[in-house]
């Protein structure tokens, strides 16, 4: 098996770093969305009790 070239080294490690990031922004963007939908939620149930 042949040896990695540094640029190999370099771009394999900016592919996990970018994969760990959009791995991130995916578990953000789902907690964002719980909240709007919790939030959805209350103004509903306010609605109903007004």
């Amino acid at each position: 098996m042949k040896e990695k070239t540094a640029e190999e080294k370099a771009i394999e490690c900016m592919l996990e770093n970018l994969i760990k990031m959009l791995g991130k922004s995916n578990q953000h963007m789902d907690e964002l969305r719980l909240r709007v939908n919790q939030l959805e939620m209350c103004i509903r149930e306010s609605e109903e009790i007004a």
